[in-house]
């Protein structure tokens, strides 16, 4: 099923990020998104649970179910602001080990087997017209296929959010 996309949130992929879905890092659990972008305007709707002394609070993030090679039914993702008094003030998606990832972004479907930073792969976060999250691996290979304001996006930083409608 096709839907029109209304913003997207990026992470493109670095050494940090493989060695997490890889289950290799022995410290990191999570994916770590962005300090400077408010990601609240991007989640916007979904209610901040377990707030935090620091000012931070968790997202329950639903995302819809993917269909297609590796079809995945209906999902949640936590994404953590760690709040503007603490001392990391960084959002981060919670728990992305091999076995508890987003399916779509485990090694055996997402995440290529080898890391190489020359590669720009990315994992993604969709919001639709109707306010649904939607979660995504993006190959190297399929960049080109994405379109332009997309592209143009993605290759101007690392991590971060934008309105495409």
């Amino acid at each position: 099923m096709q839907v029109r996309a209304d913003a997207i949130l990026w992470r493109r992929w670095n050494e940090a990020t493989y060695d997490t879905l890889q289950g290799n890092s022995r410290g990191q659990y999570d994916i770590r998104l962005n300090k400077q972008d408010d990601l609240r305007d991007f989640f916007k709707g979904i209610p901040e649970t377990n707030a935090t002394p620091h000012g931070g609070f968790d997202l329950v993030v639903p995302i819809e179910p993917a269909d297609g090679a590796y079809p995945v039914p209906a999902e949640t993702i936590i994404v953590r602001y760690m709040g503007p008094r603490s001392e990391r003030k960084d959002w981060y998606i919670k728990s992305q080990r091999p076995a508890t990832a987003y399916p779509l972004w485990r090694p055996e479907i997402g995440v290529p087997d080898a890391f190489d930073a020359t590669l720009n792969e990315y994992l993604f976060i969709m919001r639709d017209q109707d306010s649904c999250y939607h979660c995504r691996w993006v190959h190297a290979d399929e960049i080109a296929s994405l379109p332009a304001v997309v592209r143009m996006a993605i290759q101007s930083k690392d991590v971060g959010w934008k309105v495409i409608s």
